[in-house]
């Protein structure tokens, strides 16, 4: 799992599909367009997950909003501390 910043400046983590499931407890698949892919990006401060394409749609059009940290940063915690359980390694990109 990686972490880094959407273009706004919002935390994001990219995931396998098992990853996601893992993490979430949800299904690994879009919350967008409901399709799985190679790739499923964790967006804590909408608590959505993203295929690649609504992934990029998002990031291109998305605004940082600084009342919104308090989100972010609860599920943000709520999935790193569920990735060490199923000890699944967070790598931090800048």
């Amino acid at each position: 799992m990686k972490k880094f910043k959407s273009d706004c400046g919002y935390i994001v983590y990219e995931t396998t599909p098992r990853e996601c499931i893992e993490i979430t407890n949800g299904f690994g698949i879009c919350d967008m367009c409901a399709k799985t892919d190679k790739v499923i990006y964790l967006v804590p401060v909408l608590n959505h997950a993203f295929c690649q394409k609504c992934y990029d749609d998002w990031n291109g059009r998305a605004i940082f909003y600084e009342d919104d940290l308090w989100f972010e940063e609860f599920y943000a915690r709520i999935w790193e501390d569920m990735a060490k359980r199923k000890k699944i390694d967070l790598v931090e990109i800048r």
